[in-house]
């Protein structure tokens, strides 16, 4: 479905919840999105010369934190009535991606200026962290 959008509206709430996240360019938030959202994607929504895709859409609200239904309403995707509790559950769980998260997976990233004792004890850290908050998960074991 496509519904009538506010392109304003939507590059507004956007760049509001990159800049929450100390992403400030385009750039940024490819990067931060794993390139699942471009530099030139972000371009055409911002300026409404292309109309967001529901598909992009996930990876979008993974990484800035903006709740999916939001993001279809806002990208005329979809209208409020549309969004009751079946569609939502069907679309999944939004990916909240705090501050903290996005600066760990820069320090842990292929560009990362960590030196390699710095990175294995701050992978340590980050492990230990996990693994005691989140008993059930995988446990990681090194040789």
């Amino acid at each position: 479905m496509s519904t009538t959008w506010d392109h304003l509206k939507f590059r507004d709430r956007v760049l509001s919840a990159a800049k929450d996240l100390g992403l400030f360019t385009m750039a940024d938030i490819e990067r931060a999105s794993d390139k699942a959202i471009t530099h030139g994607m972000l371009s055409k929504w911002f300026r409404g010369v292309e109309q967001p895709s529901s598909g992009k859409l996930r990876p979008l609200s993974t990484t800035l934190g903006i709740p999916l239904p939001e993001l279809l309403i806002l990208a005329g995707r979809a209208e409020s009535a549309e969004l009751d509790g079946t569609h939502l559950a069907a679309a999944g769980p939004a990916v909240l991606h705090t501050r903290q998260a996005i600066r760990v997976d820069r320090l842990l990233g292929p560009t990362s200026a960590l030196s390699d004792q710095d990175r294995a004890t701050f992978e340590a850290l980050v492990d230990a962290i996990c693994d005691r908050w989140e008993p059930n998960s995988m446990k990681r074991r090194s040789g």
